[in-house]
């Protein structure tokens, strides 16, 4: 999945290649996608995006946004896949679920694995949902967290008794943007066992949590983003995540115990079993 670093990454990179272009044609390919959600029809794709210049780019969490002069934005989250720009028509992927092509012969392509949203949204549609997003967790950065305001949360948290330290992380409870791809290296780098419920952390551990979340976003942020993931211009990542499927029975980097793997919370756990000391 396109996360919080991979989705900043695009972002930027947009901003950089697309804004003045025009869009001369929306095709929304994925009319009988089971995963592939939308608000709109094909028609009104073009309806709302067709003619309209891109004048700039936002994101949040794992979203983007491609604002236009005519008050709409092409809305792309929640998604897996690739977001690609092509410079002519000759690279273009067959397999697509929407294709922009712009005034100057240039496209962009969006192919979504597993599932993804995509919709022509109204200004104050996109502002609306940016607010939800933020109204219900915050971005993994310094000015938006502080380890005041997470034991504050914590305090006032119902739910953290019967909820894991992975699942706090993968399903937005406190921070966004930031799911299975990043939440084995949070954890590594906290010290805490993926399946220990969040009520049991103690101040020092919320700390180390919270210096993990930070130091991981940031880092693959300025990496570019994982290297199993693409960029805008199908380049890799350059973010290699210490615990990972590439990494199962590798020795850890911290202490050089075997990484070992077991299912939780909807997908795999990697963990180093002498770093994340399992509670009794």
């Amino acid at each position: 999945m396109l996360e919080y670093p991979e989705i900043t990454t695009i972002a930027g990179q947009m901003g950089d290649t697309l804004v003045g272009k025009t869009i001369e044609e929306t095709v929304y390919e994925a009319v009988d996608r089971k995963f592939v959600f939308t608000n709109q029809t094909p028609a009104e794709f073009q309806e709302r995006l067709g003619g309209q210049t891109v004048t700039g780019i936002e994101s949040c969490s794992n979203h983007l946004y491609i604002m236009t002069g005519g008050g709409y934005c092409l809305q792309i989250g929640d998604t897996g896949g690739k977001i690609l720009y092509y410079a002519d028509e000759s690279a273009l992927p067959r397999k697509r679920d929407l294709l922009v092509s712009f005034d100057d012969g240039s496209y962009l392509s969006v192919a979504v694995q597993m599932w993804g949203f995509l919709g022509a949204c109204s200004r104050k549609e996109m502002q609306e949902h940016r607010q939800k997003v933020l109204d219900e967790a915050r971005l993994p950065v310094a000015d938006a967290v502080s380890i005041e305001d997470l034991i504050r949360f914590m305090e006032g948290w119902e739910d953290k008794k019967r909820t894991s330290a992975k699942k706090f992380i993968i399903s937005r409870k406190y921070v966004t943007g930031l799911g299975n791809g990043y939440v084995q290296d949070i954890l590594w780098r906290a010290g805490i066992y993926p399946k220990q419920k969040m009520a049991s952390l103690d101040g020092d551990e919320l700390k180390r949590l919270l210096d993990a979340i930070l130091s991981v976003a940031s880092e693959a942020v300025a990496a570019g983003g994982r290297n199993v993931e693409r960029d805008l211009y199908n380049h890799r990542g350059g973010y290699a995540p210490a615990l990972g499927k590439a990494t199962l029975g590798e020795p850890c980097p911290k202490c050089l115990t075997p990484i070992e793997k077991f299912p939780y919370e909807g997908g795999a756990c990697y963990v180093c079993p002498n770093c994340q000391k399992e509670p009794a």
